[in-house]
């Protein structure tokens, strides 16, 4: 009888203890497991706030477009002194924020909405379809070129103190120096990226829509074109650079001073 009952305890300690094992076995499992899901949840978070983010952001770059094209424009900035410009505007300000809080996601959606409207806006009925492609190329230099920088950059490791200031997110811009080396250099990409584009391409569309010029001109057609557009060319180059540094300040005081970055930072 004792020794019966003494394999039933035995068993009962086996049983135990194999439980144990198990337990031990699968707990680790559940916990590797957990991250994975984890991970999944952040990210589809964020990319349902950036790309949120970005639409709201668009929505008031459209806002501040059409209230600049109907009165504050007229009213206090003068008429147009080129086809397609005008005197300024800060109808790209959101969405640069939209790239410095949430992303480049955010800011590239915010851009394309901003820009498309502009076909829409009252004063440019005519010249629309050709406007919003030099605000939607000029308005996204201003933050591609600062991403793609940081995302080279963050990709390598190094000791030096300069390379690891860029570190690929909004914290990074945060520091002044940091923000105004990136600007810089994004603004004045923008200057000759618009340079070429408005000599070769825009220039010549706007005089044809407009009808000061009954045919495309060509830029490298003669010296005499060549002067006129590359002189064309310079000046909304010249209005680019003041235009990025109107952006380039007021989205820095709309986001890193206010914290707002913190508090919404999608990267």
């Amino acid at each position: 009888m004792d020794s019966f009952v003494a394999e039933k305890e035995k068993e009962k300690e086996t049983t135990k203890a194999d439980t144990l094992a198990l337990d031990e076995h699968q707990e680790p499992m559940e916990q590797d497991d957990q991250p994975e899901i984890v991970t999944r949840d952040i990210k589809r978070r964020n990319y349902t706030l950036e790309i949120a983010a970005g639409a709201i952001l668009g929505s008031l770059s459209v806002l501040i477009g059409i209230i600049w094209d109907l009165t504050l424009e007229p009213a206090f900035w003068g008429p147009q002194f080129a086809p397609g410009m005008t005197w300024l505007d800060i109808m790209a300000v959101p969405m640069l924020v939209a790239f410095l809080i949430f992303g480049i996601r955010s800011g590239l959606i915010a851009a394309t909405i901003g820009s498309t409207a502009i076909i829409f806006f009252p004063n440019e009925v005519n010249t629309g379809f050709i406007a919003m492609w030099p605000k939607f190329i000029a308005s996204i230099t201003m933050f591609v070129v600062p991403w793609i920088f940081l995302k080279t950059i963050s990709k390598k490791e190094s000791d030096n103190k300069f390379r690891n200031r860029f570190k690929n997110s909004s914290d990074s811009l945060e520091n002044i120096g940091t923000y105004v080396f990136l600007m810089v250099i994004a603004i004045l990409s923008r200057m000759l990226i618009m340079l070429i584009l408005n000599s070769l391409i825009f220039g010549p569309a706007f005089f044809v829509v407009l009808n000061i010029t009954p045919t495309w001109e060509f830029m490298f057609a003669s010296k005499a074109l060549f002067v006129k557009y590359i002189s064309l060319g310079g000046g909304y180059a010249a209005w680019n650079g003041v235009q990025g540094i109107s952006d380039a300040v007021i989205a820095y005081l709309l986001v890193f001073p206010t914290k707002l970055h913190k508090v919404f930072k999608a990267w």
